[in-house]
């Protein structure tokens, strides 16, 4: 008997595994551009200070930059279910290292200076 028929189911398994990696990954990226909400279960979070203003979200910047660290960039996104941030946002087959963050602001005391500690 061959022992090329084990071989065959092997390669079919990887190929398998491999198309279903490719799809959720593919599946994610989809979510992140076309829906209105993000599952949050996909999402690390992290806490700052700050507001969704415009001028809030600009003062977060650096610390956007330091959280990704990376030269591919960012997107900062509204959703209905909260801001998010995708570190790296182009089309990726690693689903597992998509970084993506809920970002949850503490809202700050009137007359307080951002950054402070609460």
């Amino acid at each position: 008997m061959k022992p090329v028929f084990p071989m065959r189911w092997g390669i079919r398994a990887a190929l398998a595994l491999s198309f279903l990696v490719m799809m959720s990954g593919t599946a994610e990226w989809l979510t992140w551009v076309n829906a209105d909400r993000y599952p949050t279960w996909l999402a690390r979070e992290f806490i700052t200070d700050g507001n969704e203003t415009s001028a809030g979200i600009i003062e977060l910047m650096p610390a956007f930059q330091k959280l990704c660290g990376n030269p591919g960039g960012f997107a900062v996104d509204t959703k209905e279910n909260g801001m998010f941030l995708r570190c790296d946002n182009s089309p990726s087959l690693a689903i597992w290292d998509a970084r993506v963050y809920h970002i949850v602001l503490r809202q700050q005391p009137e007359g307080s200076i951002p950054g402070e500690r609460l």
